[in-house]
């Protein structure tokens, strides 16, 4: 048997829906509307913020996606600085804006 039910929990700047949309109640989809973006956005910041970097898993990755630039014949770059002043002026453009 297949239903429907919807649940709105309000809080000042999120709306969450619990959808259960399944034969058991174990099966459940919650779907959030973001009444307001900068809250959610300070939310990330500090969350990130407050996660602890670990060097050797962060090496890990960085290795990982060496090695996959290596097969893929863009590593290590025959000049590496080539088109540098377009990336400069890409980096500053990007650096000035509020994001």
């Amino acid at each position: 048997m297949f239903h429907h039910s919807i649940t709105p929990k309000r809080t000042p700047s999120i709306e969450v829906f619990h959808k259960i949309a399944a034969s058991s109640e174990s099966d459940v989809i919650m779907l959030i509307m973001i009444k307001n973006p900068e809250i959610l956005r300070k939310f990330e910041k500090e969350d990130l913020r407050n996660q602890k970097t670990d060097y050797l898993k962060s090496l890990r990755i960085f290795e990982a996606l060496w090695n996959e630039g290596v097969a893929l014949g863009v590593l290590p770059l025959k000049d590496p600085l080539e088109d540098i002043e377009t990336d400069i002026r890409i980096a500053r453009i990007l650096n000035s804006q509020n994001v």
